[in-house]
């Protein structure tokens, strides 16, 4: 390509592109999409999206309805007062179940609030009391629930004392 160098005020060359260049073409095929994506408002639009913004508000509705179902299970666990049975104590293992469904709690769910205090206050004073394997799930959870942790990295430790425990399997 050639340049011609002109000056403006005879100070410095400026480039200026020779008009008697050929420059390429693409030459692209027509897209085979056509203008579908081409945003363009109309009426229909606009009742599609009223159609589907209730479609939504109904969806979230639900979503509710069933979280709030999820939330009323941990009901059957609670005395008439509202506190949580004194039966549970006892199980270790029910404990620990329970204060690792607490970590899966969402904004506003007081049952699981008060079940992660219920349960951590009472796995922590059995911990010294229970067998090694059990006393070692627990000590770990307290530290990182398995749900605040990675699979993988939460898998190891799980197995060191799965193999200890008289129950598993050898294979």
């Amino acid at each position: 390509m050639a340049l011609i160098l002109a000056t403006s005020n005879g100070s410095s060359p400026a480039p200026v592109a020779n008009p008697e260049t050929n420059r390429r073409t693409a030459n692209y095929q027509p897209s085979i999409w056509g203008n579908t994506f081409i945003v363009s408002h109309t009426p229909e639009d606009e009742i599609t999206l009223a159609h589907k913004e209730q479609q939504l508000e109904d969806l979230k509705g639900e979503v509710r309805r069933e979280l709030m179902a999820a939330a009323n299970i941990f009901n059957r666990y609670t005395d008439e007062k509202g506190r949580f049975k004194e039966s549970l104590i006892n199980d270790a293992y029910g404990l620990l179940g329970l204060y690792e469904a607490a970590h899966l709690r969402v904004w506003e769910e007081d049952i699981l609030d008060e079940a992660l205090a219920f349960t951590t206050t009472y796995l922590k004073s059995m911990v010294e009391h229970l067998e090694y394997s059990l006393a070692a799930q627990v000590t770990h959870a307290l530290y990182r629930p398995i749900r605040k942790g990675l699979e993988r990295l939460e898998a190891r430790p799980f197995m060191s004392i799965y193999q200890d425990e008289a129950s598993h399997s050898k294979a």
